[in-house]
């Protein structure tokens, strides 16, 4: 094994150091899984609705999104935080926290798209951008387990 990581059989712990990298994250395990964290991106060049992300309806009953959009042609950033409930087929969601560098790059909204036969309900996240420039999200998921 590797001396930065070091798992104790008798108290069930791994210790570690240095930095861990991860695209995703569980916290918890089998039935005690709680938390699972996810780095997703996505791009739009419009001012209409875009999917920006999406989760799987029936695993998850809540969600919270860190969004950060960039528009390098107007040096602009806009970073925002959303919180969602889920339930069945309803989703609620507040925006409690948005911060920007120049402009507002876009709005956000996240809802219940029902399934159909290329895939299962998903509680998807969209943004409506201010311009048609070129906007990137990088976005933290941190999805709650049902």
């Amino acid at each position: 094994g590797d001396a930065n990581v070091v798992y104790n059989k008798t108290t069930n712990t791994m210790t570690m150091a240095g930095t861990l990298v991860a695209n995703n994250m569980t916290v918890g395990s089998g039935a005690y899984s709680f938390r699972t964290t996810k780095v997703k991106n996505g791009v739009t060049t419009t001012t209409s609705a875009v999917e920006i992300c999406a989760t799987e309806a029936s695993t998850v009953s809540a969600i919270d999104y860190t969004i950060v959009a960039t528009d390098p042609a107007n040096s602009s950033r806009q970073t925002v935080k959303l919180t969602t409930a889920v339930y069945g087929t309803t989703v609620n969601y507040v925006e409690y926290a948005t911060i920007s560098v120049g402009s507002l790059l876009a709005d956000f909204e996240v809802t219940y798209v029902p399934g159909d036969a290329f895939r299962d309900a998903q509680v998807v996240l969209y943004a409506t951008p201010a311009t048609t420039n070129e906007t990137t999200y990088n976005i933290l998921l941190e999805e709650y387990s049902s």
